[in-house]
């Protein structure tokens, strides 16, 4: 009798020998492959005091002359309905995924307020409304965020979303947020682990028109750190934009955004109409940053919003781009919906196979990349996070 049932026990032995040595199915053989490119978990920190938390996903194909493509999820609009990098916000994981494929480093990262991005690191600066540490932010954060039951304002240290009491109000404070990642990136570029010579931007929602905003605000930052004959006598450090220099402060930072996609667009109340079409009329070398806009086929609201940043604020519209003596651009480039959906923003991403939207994306980038050549990298030298005062570029806080 045991050497008849060994027999079965040595097939099922061979049997699971051969299924181990089988190919993984292929959602399984993508997540173990996956899981050999982690992001690098970061933190950083605002002119204003708050630490950031971001993902940094390393390129899988290049160096550090890899440019760097810079994700931006709708901010939450609603304190019952909180929105992360990683959840409720669409696939933007799988399209860091898909971009270092592709040869891109990609950064992530939460909203203040949003996620881990909820330490106050330096609260008499973020609470400050003398102006000695903060002349920009201070009497917003103190407005609009509340007192927590075991942690209040001026020695409160976390900010969670639900403290933010009029978060449509709030918004343009979000600017910070970005001039941080963008000297985090700047950092990097100087340590040799990207090049920030070559930025490029996706974002959603709102946070498309907050991502033009930056780049407008970009057009008046130089690239380089000014040195101190720029900066002037008795001036310690460039602590804000657009802080005046003396002289020609050279290649501006706005040159080196290289692209943009924006997925069904949205106005921010706090972020008026009449601003969003200065900007390109008071920096017109904006348009050499090229811009497409993506939008579901049966989402109307983000198809007239399109329509307005493309042919107002861009002037793409022949007539506006005549009577401002620019080329008009055309629409076929730069305004695509994405056909039979009415899906938003972040979650137009994760179904490539039916609304070849990463295709669209990388299908642009590699094109810019492509027409730009090969971005020699660059020392920033830019090492304390800077603000962006809002009012010089028509937004003011509510």
């Amino acid at each position: 009798m045991r050497r008849w049932t060994a027999v079965p026990l040595l097939l099922a032995a061979a049997a699971l020998a051969t299924l181990e040595d089988a190919p993984l199915p292929v959602a399984a053989a993508q997540k173990e492959k996956d899981d050999t490119n982690p992001p690098t978990e970061e933190t950083f920190v605002t002119a204003d005091g708050l630490q950031l938390h971001g993902k940094f996903h390393k390129s899988l194909k290049g160096d550090a002359a890899s440019p760097v493509v810079v994700l931006l999820y709708p901010p939450a609009t609603d304190r019952t309905v909180e929105r992360t990098m990683d959840s409720k916000s669409g696939d933007w994981k799988g399209l860091a995924r898909r971009l270092t494929k592709e040869g891109y480093n990609v950064f992530q990262f939460d909203w203040r307020g949003h996620g881990k991005s909820t330490i106050i690191k330096e609260p008499a600066k973020f609470w400050d409304t003398t102006g000695q540490r903060n002349g920009i932010t201070g009497a917003a954060n103190n407005k609009h965020i509340k007192d927590s039951p075991k942690s209040k304002k001026p020695n409160k240290r976390d900010l969670k979303l639900q403290d933010i009491t009029n978060l449509p109000a709030y918004m343009p404070v979000l600017i910070e947020d970005l001039a941080a990642v963008r000297c985090h990136l700047d950092v990097k570029n100087d340590n040799n682990e990207l090049n920030s010579n070559s930025v490029y931007v996706i974002g959603a929602g709102d946070a498309a028109v907050l991502g033009m905003f930056w780049i407008r605000a970009e057009f008046a930052r130089p690239a380089v750190y000014p040195s101190q004959n720029q900066l002037g006598m008795g001036i310690p450090r460039y602590d804000y934009v657009p802080q005046p220099l003396l002289g020609n402060i050279g290649t501006r930072a706005g040159e080196t955004i290289a692209g943009a996609v924006w997925l069904s667009p949205n106005q921010p109340r706090a972020i008026a109409r009449a601003a969003v079409r200065d900007w390109v009329a008071t920096a017109p070398e904006m348009r050499d940053t090229r811009m497409l806009f993506l939008w579901g086929e049966k989402d109307e609201a983000a198809k007239l919003q399109a329509d307005f940043l493309w042919r107002e604020a861009l002037l793409g519209d022949p007539r506006a781009a005549k009577i401002a003596g620019v080329e008009p651009l055309d629409p076929k480039k730069s305004m695509i919906p994405i056909e039979k959906t009415e899906l938003k923003g972040g979650f137009l991403l994760g179904d490539n196979a039916k609304l070849k939207t990463e295709d669209i994306i990388v299908k642009e980038f590699n094109d810019i990349k492509e027409k730009r050549a090969k971005q020699p990298h660059k020392t920033r030298g830019y090492t304390e996070p800077y603000f962006i005062n809002p009012t010089a570029f028509g937004v003011g806080f509510q």
